[in-house]
């Protein structure tokens, strides 16, 4: 399994912003965290993984009338074993995208989880 967190941030912005949204409640909570603190998650994510497969479906993807940006939806399944166990998300994601020093990257991800479609209910 390949662990590149700095291979991933070659493709985001240097002004990246994630918003994560989870069930809470009976609702959703969400919080924005920048370039910086997504990667860290991402490389404290790995620390206790043993297996990660990871699917993306249903891209669509749509260029603005400048050329020069755009934005995409996807729906990613992602499979993760840890301490054993096999844990399964499926996230409705989004995402924004920019020319940035010639490149273009992403600017922007926000999405929301499709619980009960693949993952448990969140025990009472």
């Amino acid at each position: 399994m390949q662990r590149d967190t700095q291979g991933i941030g070659k493709y985001l912005s240097k002004h990246f912003e994630k918003k994560v949204e989870v069930p809470y409640q009976g609702g959703s909570a969400s919080v924005t965290i920048d370039k910086n603190a997504y990667l860290d998650l991402i490389d404290q994510g790995w620390e206790n993984m043993q297996k990660y497969s990871y699917q993306r479906e249903g891209t669509v993807i749509h260029i603005a009338a400048d050329g020069l940006s755009g934005e995409s939806s996807s729906t990613i399944i992602e499979n993760v074993v840890i301490d054993g166990e096999t844990k399964v998300s499926k996230v409705r994601e989004y995402a924004h995208y920019a020319l940035e020093d010639g490149k273009v990257v992403i600017t922007a991800t926000g999405g929301h989880p499709l619980v009960g479609d693949t993952m448990p209910e969140a025990s009472q």
